[in-house]
């Protein structure tokens, strides 16, 4: 029954519980928190259901993301973990960094309650960027959407306690229900690795080999955001990111999500990065697209459905790895390809709409950037939307909306700049594109 049906409330009970027990704190910060030997256990029953029951999880999703954005925060190393245990803590750190990829071979479906609830586990993120740790409210992450294990009165620490003596019965349980049980990581071998050699290894939090190897994807593609901006970003808002980028093969089944929620990051966050690399990350997603869109192959797409889960995984060492097969996806042109005036939209909307200075400068080079790869690639809609982007930032004197609320005032001197740079999108296309610009309608 655990792996029936996507609304299973005994199923979600039990993933709630699992999760719960596998990190020490919920919706608090403690510097003296440190992951224990049950905690390890649990994340590598929950590693295992990811890997075997990828698209039964659906709206249970949101549960498992939730765990990971709170475990990218602690430390791989802990006092109370014995060398056995630091070695296992390890391989959890490395599968997720396999995360992004494992993504290509979800179902369509199950990759849009996956992306869906990475956007619902970063709004709660961006939303209390300022603070170090997820928001404090009874119940954790789980409260707003119906936790089925949550008291209204249940104390944090008392959990805690509560949760290393029951772990035992628990984990069995899980393991059984899930299909684990058994340790095939360490199965028939003795704790003789090199204790110092893997302590080095895990002085280090969950996120940070991940954020390493989803920077080094990214900067691939150009990206204008430095390292130590990104490692400072939620665990979800770079994951989100790297598997938008790893599915670009069928980004028109889940991308409009992702634009969406990047154009939102984009206006609404106080955070000046954030908002910074929300415009650097929808640029890069366009560019690649209308590079992908120009090319008369599809092999160069990230995933394209060449991708398998590693069905003989049995220990951590092997959960979320995926292997390469042969496949003839006749159809990937078709699953990827978005008009382009809705690729642009949620760009051009952030460039309208932002009241901050920062972000519209950031998106007009954006602008200019797309321009000067990719400019000879837009077909005659997606020029509607870019030009009125530019338009809106020209300086001129503002009126009125269409819903009636006074726009930005961006003829004050703070604005000069983008009224430059407006000028200089708009030249561009006049000097190279004037004639691929659509006809007025008669």
């Amino acid at each position: 029954p655990c792996v029936k049906g996507s609304e299973s409330m005994q199923r979600k009970a039990l993933l709630t519980s699992l999760c719960r027990l596998s990190i020490p704190y919920w919706g608090e910060s403690s510097n003296t928190s440190h992951l224990e030997e049950h905690h390890i256990a649990c994340l590598q029953v929950l590693f295992g259901v990811m890997h075997r029951h990828y698209d039964a999880l659906q709206n249970d999703w949101y549960i498992i993301l939730c765990t990971l954005e709170y475990l990218s925060s602690f430390s791989i190393s802990s006092p109370a973990l014995s060398n056995i245990w630091i070695k296992k803590s390890v391989l959890i750190s490395s599968c997720i960094t396999r995360l992004s990829p494992f993504t290509t071979c979800l179902s369509d479906d199950s990759l849009k309650c996956f992306v869906s609830a990475l956007v619902d586990v970063s709004n709660a993120w961006v939303a209390n960027a300022s603070k170090p740790k997820p928001p404090r409210e009874e119940g954790g992450p789980f409260a707003s959407r119906g936790d089925p294990t949550t008291s209204s009165g249940e104390d944090g620490s008392h959990r805690q306690k509560e949760s290393s003596g029951m772990t035992g019965r628990f984990f069995s349980f899980a393991g059984r229900a899930f299909g684990g049980g058994s340790d095939h990581d360490f199965k028939g071998r003795k704790d003789f690795f090199d204790a110092s050699v893997a302590r080095v290894r895990a002085s280090k939090t969950y996120a940070e080999d991940f954020c390493n190897t989803v920077y080094s994807r990214i900067d691939a593609t150009k990206s204008e955001t430095k390292k130590e901006v990104f490692h400072g970003l939620s665990f979800s808002l770079i994951a989100l990111t790297d598997v938008a980028l790893c599915n670009l093969f069928r980004y028109s089944c889940f991308g409009p999500v992702v634009a969406t929620h990047l154009r939102d990051v984009a206006l609404s966050s106080t955070a000046t990065e954030i908002r910074l690399f929300a415009i650097d990350t929808l640029m890069n997603i366009i560019r690649v697209q209308l590079s992908h869109e120009s090319s008369d192959s599809n092999s160069q797409r990230s995933g394209g459905g060449s991708h398998s889960i590693r069905a003989s995984a049995v220990s951590l060492q092997d959960y979320l790895c995926v292997d390469e097969v042969q496949v003839d996806d006749t159809n990937a042109a078709d699953r990827s390809k978005l008009l382009q005036a809705d690729l642009l939209a949620p760009l051009c909307d952030a460039v309208k709409g932002t009241d901050k200075v920062d972000t519209a400068e950031a998106g007009l080079n954006a602008l200019n950037g797309i321009l000067e790869g990719s400019g000879h690639n837009l077909s005659g809609d997606a020029w509607i939307p870019l030009i009125s982007a530019i338009g809106e930032l020209s300086g001129c004197p503002e009126i009125e909306g269409s819903d009636g609320k006074a726009k930005v005032d961006r003829t004050l001197p703070a604005w000069s700049t983008c009224s430059m740079l407006s000028f200089r999108c708009l030249k561009l296309i006049v000097d190279d594109f004037l004639d691929e610009l659509p006809s007025p309608p008669h």
